[in-house]
């Protein structure tokens, strides 16, 4: 079983549904074993799932992370965020023996079919996988990865996080094979300018 963490942090009732649609979604993924963790103190069975509710909310970008790598089993873990759909039927597997193969590789991210992140154009070495600077969820990590982080403001957390991870030796990637539709893109709770959904 692979653990799939969704990161709920859902503050209307659209970031509800949207969280929802997620959940279920990763319920149907092969030999995931799901858990939600969430700010709020509403209990995780609430959606069909175990979980950890009452993460600081203040400190939920950090402490949501290290918490998924703290209640991992699994070797290699899903962290996603409740406004990230996957897509395809072998999603996870994918992603798993991607980042197994790339023992080179800390942690490495779905690419959204949005376009928030642009295609490199090179294939080099790796064709599935380009490395970059800073990435962020739905990303699969290598247990142990997500400890000791340090604290931020959740909208740049990714490019701190990311930072952090470079400084202590880690590579950092994106699959091009393993893609999610992000639901929320440009509807951010956390970036004041965005339509907050």
């Amino acid at each position: 079983m692979i653990d799939v963490f969704v990161r709920v942090h859902a503050e209307t009732a659209l970031r509800e549904f949207l969280a929802r649609a997620v959940i279920e979604r990763a319920k149907m993924l092969a030999d995931a074993r799901v858990r939600v963790l969430q700010a709020r103190e509403q209990a995780a069975t609430w959606w069909g799932v175990e979980g950890v509710s009452g993460i600081a909310l203040e400190h939920f970008a950090r402490e949501s992370r290290e918490a998924a790598d703290a209640f991992a089993h699994s070797p290699i873990y899903v962290l996603i965020d409740d406004d990230q759909l996957p897509i395809g039927r072998d999603w996870l597997r994918a992603g798993v023996e991607a980042l197994d193969a790339h023992p080179e590789f800390a942690m490495l991210s779905s690419w959204s079919v949005n376009g928030e992140v642009k295609d490199p154009g090179f294939a080099g070495p790796n064709h599935d996988v380009f490395e970059v600077e800073s990435c962020g969820t739905p990303c699969f990590v290598r247990k142990g990865t997500f400890v000791d982080l340090p604290e931020g403001p959740a909208a740049r957390y990714d490019t701190i996080l990311s930072a952090h991870l470079k400084r202590n030796g880690a590579r950092l990637g994106f699959l091009r094979h393993v893609r999610h539709n992000h639901l929320g893109y440009g509807l951010s709770q956390v970036v004041p300018q965005h339509w907050r959904a």
